[in-house]
């Protein structure tokens, strides 16, 4: 009898790994880029993948780990629930979260007071996942969990024969940044996140490997034949200096790291980076792990640590006991097996008001009569009731029938309902003559009001086109006089800027305000000592979620001068304070959270006073409130650069419009305009 192999894949955002297992047994592995289609074809048709359960490492990992208090009251699966969603926020689409025990990986147990983790991934990433799957030839899963779990949970069992004092840094691998947590073999001992991921790999590949064109990096970095051997200690150096602050964080220094979601032949990155931090890449003893898993391994298979992973995925035997697979948050299997049995138990309950309905029913038949004596009384005010009126005519007349007493009332009420009618018409007709006359008057002065509207926009054009001459618009350059537009580093293409009706108009490219060296278009003028530059960010077009624009004070104009900045991203909904303290060091970045900024336009402002600058942002040019992180302080000259920056970090350009732009000595709406708005 043949056994139908099940294939664990587990995607990272640029590649897949494999493993397909008969029964308890590791028949075959792989891993491959996106681009390798050929090649994973062919592993597909040679081991017939057909059943195939997911593992998804999220391009965004929301991970937490929670302890003390907070972890002993919330522990239930609606509590974990609602603390995830309390937890992961600025997610953009609905999210699928998981839950387990730090220490052992299983379901998070009500009644205890250990600590626990909490994961993450939107269901855009799942379907995306899952889309990438088919267009890579894979069926669809029958599974989808996330990745994470597992991950550490691998690295926990294999610490339980090393050292108690060992420590395995586990670096997961997002986009644009990642997750690192300390892991001992008592568990999961912390979790950071760190600004470093695929984008961070790829700006470094590019600058180290002097590629003019940034897609040519991703490319390249994926390319097995390609050797890295001279540039990957510098490219690991530029990565190292953000992940020292989150390792100086933890509590114990980690001596080993172990990156997740690198390929095989990506390895030298991670053992590369582990040198850079004074640390060793994780290898993992593979046989000791198998045996432990009972997992056997066919031929001359040498599992490396993403297969151990999937085999750590395929070894699960009752998923809802599992250690380090726990199900999504309000989705977990119910294990009690008598939960069937509470209706039946509860039936007896609802059949002694059925069988004792029969003699019920004639005690309920008995009273039914009591209300008949209630009756007669009732009948009689019906009839007494003309009788009344009869006395207001004091009529001797004879008591009349109840028939005849309601046609005598119908006339009456025939007239009485006319004149109703007759007088609400009246009424309705005052109400229209008046409500006509109101409609006609605020027509009236709603087209006074637009032509007072056109007027003044008329007034504003042509106050506009007067004050623009006197702005000395330089011709060669299309920009008043004293500014300068300019690229700032090596960029892709380069950038252009216009000046028209009071605002420049940017068109930037380049790779990033940050890492070690800038690349950005800069417009620009000197400004000698103190002083301070005001903008509002009216526009952002033609922008990725990471491009970035705003407001730069800079001491030099070489790309890795001192600097803070001040910038949108995210298409205008978020606000980042770049900065750079001396020249030549590693740019740091403040994320500014909460309701700071929603969307452009939005003003902006730094000020400078001495080797201090401070931000201030503001949603109508008027309330202004500071940036938290700032003030900062840097190593700048007495005549630094102020102005506006622009970055895409992609081969279109951010559009960027900016209006009412002041600095000492220069104004983009002169006196005549000044407090108005169009």
């Amino acid at each position: 009898m043949s056994t139908v192999n099940r294939v664990f894949v587990e995607i990272s955002p640029h590649s897949l790994q494999l493993a397909v297992i008969a029964g308890r047994r590791l028949v075959a592995c792989g891993d491959y880029a996106f681009d390798e289609k050929e090649a994973l074809a062919a592993f597909i048709a040679v081991n017939g993948v057909k059943n195939i359960a997911l593992a998804l490492v999220s391009p965004r990992q929301p991970f937490a780990r929670l302890s003390g208090e907070e972890a002993v009251t919330v522990r239930s699966e609606e509590g974990l629930l609602a603390c995830a969603q309390a937890t992961f926020t600025g997610l953009d689409s609905p999210f699928s979260a998981v839950a387990c025990d730090a220490a052992t990986g299983k379901p998070v147990d009500p009644a205890g007071q250990e600590p626990w983790l909490l994961a993450g991934t939107t269901t855009e990433s799942l379907t995306a996942a899952r889309d990438q799957l088919a267009a890579l030839g894979l069926p669809a899963p029958a599974l989808t969990a996330l990745a994470l779990p597992a991950q550490l949970g691998t690295v926990v069992a294999a610490l339980q024969d090393m050292p108690e004092s060992a420590r395995v840094a586990v670096l997961a691998m997002g986009e644009n940044d990642s997750v690192i947590g300390l892991v001992s073999a008592g568990g999961v001992e912390a979790v950071r996140s760190v600004a470093v991921g695929y984008m961070q790999i790829f700006d470094a590949v590019q600058v180290e490997l002097g590629l003019k064109f940034r897609a040519a990096a991703p490319k390249l970095f994926f390319n097995s034949s390609y050797d890295f051997g001279d540039a990957a200690d510098k490219i690991a150096a530029r990565l190292a200096v953000t992940m020292q602050g989150a390792l100086a964080e933890f509590s114990s220094r980690p001596e080993i790291l172990h990156v997740v979601g690198f390929p095989e032949k990506q390895e030298w990155l991670a053992v590369a980076m582990g040198r850079a931090l004074g640390m060793t890449a994780w290898t993992p003893d593979a046989a000791k792990i198998c045996s432990q898993l009972e997992m056997e391994v066919a031929g001359e298979i040498a599992p490396r640590a993403n297969t151990l992973r999937l085999i750590q995925l395929a070894a699960v035997n009752d998923a809802t006991k599992a250690a380090w697979l726990p199900f999504s948050l309000g989705n977990r299997p119910k294990p009690e097996a008598a939960a069937p049995k509470k209706p039946v138990a509860a039936s007896p309950v609802v059949k002694p008001p059925v069988s004792a309905a029969k003699p019920v029913a004639p005690a309920q038949s008995r009273p039914a009569p009591k209300p008949a004596p209630a009756a007669a009384p009732v009948k009689s005010p019906v009839v007494k009731a003309p009788v009344a009126t009869v006395p207001s005519s004091e009529s001797p007349a004879p008591e009349p029938t109840e028939a005849e007493a309601v046609s005598a009332k119908r006339p009456w009420a025939i007239y009485g309902v006319v004149a109703l009618m007759v007088i609400i018409a009246a009424v309705a007709g005052v109400k229209f003559y008046s409500y006509s006359q109101a409609q006609a008057k605020e027509l009236a002065l709603r087209q006074i009001a637009e032509k007072a509207r056109q007027d003044a926009e008329r007034a504003h054009q042509i106050a506009v086109e007067k004050a623009e001459a006197t702005l000395k618009i330089n011709p060669a350059t299309g920009l008043p006089a004293n500014w300068v537009s300019a690229d700032i580093g090596s960029t892709m293409f380069a950038g252009s800027s216009g000046f028209k009706q009071g605002a420049f108009r940017m068109n930037g490219f380049g790779r990033n305000i940050g890492n070690f060296k800038d690349s950005f278009l800069f417009n620009y003028v000197p400004l000698a000592g103190d002083g301070e530059i005001t903008a509002r960010v009216m526009s952002l077009t033609g922008a990725t979620r990471v491009a970035k624009v705003g407001l730069m004070m800079r001491g030099a104009l070489d790309d890795g001068a001192s600097h803070v900045a001040l910038l949108v991203e995210n298409d205008g909904r978020d606000l980042k304070v770049a900065w750079r303290e001396k020249v030549g060091v590693y740019a740091a970045t403040i994320n500014v959270a909460g309701d700071t900024v929603s969307i452009v336009p939005i003003w902006l402002r730094l000020v400078r006073a001495g080797n201090t600058i401070t931000a201030y942002q503001s949603s109508n040019g008027k309330a202004w409130r500071i940036v938290p992180g700032t003030p900062l302080t840097v190593q700048i000259p007495g005549v630094i650069y102020v102005g506006m920056a622009a970055c895409s970090r992609e081969d279109t350009p951010t559009i960027a419009t900016f209006d009412h732009v002041s600095v000492p000595g220069w104004d983009s709406l002169p006196p005549i305009l000044a407090g108005i708005e169009k």
